[in-house]
């Protein structure tokens, strides 16, 4: 026995008992503190978790719509979208070719409005599922013959790691755009988009709570 349970026998009888239950009131108030406040952490913990992952799935579901929607356009109104994109970047558009053979070019840009100071760039648009392939690559590189002239390849359907590698080793300047590109770009400059191009690919912005950091 402990010296405080020798000291609490001496005690007399119904001065022991209040004070054992004085003691074990003390002990289960203590014992209810430390639960509620682990049940409140769980409580947090789990709230946390469940916003994580609805914003997680708010953004998967987003893209996934976006994407449909990309892959519904014509291959038209794709290229139109990539020129009002080259625009709202601060571009000048000298041409956008309409419907029929285009010479391999299907729009040139500018800097600057007259088209007078370099670089001018040359782009490709590939509206479709399947990857640029190098002989594309090669085709467009025959295009730029003026010195300082750039080639863009837009790709819905991205590119294989044997076109990068042939672009990357190319003399003339090359610059790639894949769907990801295209949709971070179209996001980060939405607010100079035309309003009548905005229907191209209508955005809204949503904001959620921001997930805490780990």
């Amino acid at each position: 026995m402990t010296p405080q349970g020798e000291e609490a026998l001496k005690l007399p009888a119904g001065q022991l008992i209040r004070s054992a239950q004085r003691f074990y009131r003390k002990f289960r108030k203590e014992q209810s503190a430390e639960v509620n406040e682990s049940s409140a952490q769980q409580t947090v913990e789990t709230e946390a978790a469940v916003r994580q992952t609805v914003y997680e799935k708010a953004i998967e579901e987003a893209r996934a719509e976006i994407d449909q929607h990309i892959s519904d356009m014509g291959p038209y109104d794709f290229q139109k979208l990539v020129a009002e994109l080259l625009l709202a970047m601060g571009y000048h558009i000298r041409s956008v070719a309409p419907p029929g053979p285009d010479g391999g070019i299907d729009i040139v840009a500018y800097t600057d409005p007259l088209g007078t100071i370099t670089p001018r760039i040359m782009v490709q648009v590939k509206h479709r599922d399947q990857k640029v392939s190098v002989r594309e690559v090669r085709e467009l590189e025959g295009l730029l013959r003026r010195e300082g002239d750039i080639g863009l390849i837009v790709s819905s359907g991205g590119f294989t790691g044997e076109v990068t590698r042939e672009i990357r080793s190319s003399v003339k300047h090359i610059e790639t755009m894949d769907l990801d590109r295209l949709i971070m770009l179209w996001q980060q400059h939405y607010g100079k988009v035309r309003e009548s191009a905005k229907s191209l690919l209508p955005l809204i912005q949503v904001h959620f709570l921001a997930p805490p950091e780990e």
